[in-house]
Parts: structure tokens; C-alpha cells; sequence
């Protein structure tokens, strides 16, 4: 696969082609839906034992390269990249997929955390969930999201939209990007999911602005 071939296929036109943008307009949201649960699936499916450069390593970063080219190329799109459907489904593709039911996998931990010490506490130890329910959330030992390495390239593209929306004046009572991203997760997502993926999303902005010396 290649972004040639992808944009070829998804707009059936050649990237070459004088009726590029007009064909855009014909592109739903429903399409990158498909495309971020196709995304999904990827991260979740078993690359480790795939060969360097096997389309199940390279496709799902090539699909982020060409989000990351739509994002920068067609203002005709502007609106998905902030619509909540884009982003709830952009925020799932990191989250393993997990076969017990939400409620059980969170029952014993909403019963133990008391008091924001302790969720930083119970979040800083791993011990969000006990063992038997890290054994059927396929999760490791050191992360609960995917740890397939397109995964930075989500979270990068995540960074961008938070910081270039920071930059925006804002609408009268719109909900600032950052914060609908923060509110993010799947269904059956656990309580461990989200404060990681939360604390990937809060560290990626905060070092981007340290590193541009805004907060100085």
C-alpha cells in the first residue's frame, strides 16, 4: 500500500487528477469511520509476528500519514477533524479490544478508589485492575493500550489537532477539542484505559509547549 493508491481508491480519482477536490465533496464521515475501524482492528490484530515491512506494520502508519496530509492539505474537511464522531473513533483505534463486560472490569476498582490520592496511587502502581481481568483484556504488563508502534503516530496526529485548536479563537460555548479527546473512550473501555491514554494525550501537549517555550 502506498498513499497514491490509498487516496486512488477512496476518491476514485489519481492523485494527478485537475477534479481532485471537487471529488472530496463527495466524501462522508461514514468513510473515516471505516477507515479508523479498520485502524483498530490493525492495532489489535497480532503484528509482532509479522515480518519488517509487512503490510500489517506499514499500512496502519501509512493510513495515519494520509490523515496527517488530508489534515494539512483539504480546509473542505475541516469541520470532521473536530467533529466528535472523528475524534471518539481516532481515540478508540489505541484501545485494545477487551471480551469481559465494562461493568466487571471496573467493579472492583470503583469500590476501592476513595479520593484522587488514591486513583494516582492505584494509576502509578498498575494496579487498576487485578489479575484475572488484565488476563482476559489481553493487556501487557506495562501498558493497557495498544502497543503497536503506529500507535505514536496516532497520538502525534491527536497532539497536532489539540495544539492548532489551542491556537484557535474559540466559538461562543464550544467545547475545546482537548477536552473532547480527554473525554474519549470506547465502550467497555476500562478505568486503567482511560487514565493512560488521558496521561498520553496531557504529556504529548505539555512537552510540545515546553519545547516552544509557550509556558515560559
Amino acid at each position: 500500500f502506498d498513499l497514491d493508491s490509498i487516496w486512488t481508491f477512496i476518491f476514485g480519482v489519481p492523485v494527478s487528477s485537475g477534479n481532485v477536490f471537487s471529488s472530496i465533496h463527495n466524501v462522508c464521515t461514514e468513510a473515516a469511520m471505516l477507515l479508523l475501524a479498520m485502524l483498530r482492528t490493525m492495532l489489535n490484530s497480532p503484528w509482532q509476528s509479522e515480518e519488517e515491512g509487512s503490510w500489517l506494520r506499514e499500512y496502519p502508519v501509512t493510513l495515519m500519514q494520509f490523515f496527517r496530509y488530508l489534515y494539512h492539505n483539504v480546509p473542505d474537511l475541516a469541520s470532521m477533524w473536530i467533529s466528535s464522531e472523528f475524534l471518539c473513533a481516532l481515540s478508540a483505534s489505541v484501545f485494545t479490544f477487551n471480551i469481559r463486560p465494562y461493568s466487571e472490569m471496573v467493579t472492583d476498582l470503583d469500590d476501592e478508589v476513595g479520593s484522587p490520592a488514591e486513583e494516582f496511587k492505584n494509576f502509578a502502581s498498575d494496579t487498576g485492575m487485578n489479575r484475572s481481568q488484565s488476563e482476559y483484556c489481553n493487556m501487557g504488563t506495562k501498558t493497557y493500550l495498544t502497543n503497536h508502534p503506529a500507535k505514536k503516530f496516532v497520538f502525534d496526529f491527536m497532539r497536532v489537532l489539540v495544539i492548532e485548536n489551542l491556537c484557535l479563537t474559540p466559538a461562543s460555548k464550544q467545547t475545546p477539542l482537548i477536552d473532547l479527546l480527554l473525554e474519549a473512550s470506547p465502550e467497555r473501555s476500562t478505568r486503567a484505559q482511560q487514565k493512560e491514554f488521558q496521561t498520553y494525550i496531557l504529556d504529548s501537549v505539555m512537552d510540545h509547549l515546553l519545547a516552544a517555550d509557550v509556558l515560559l
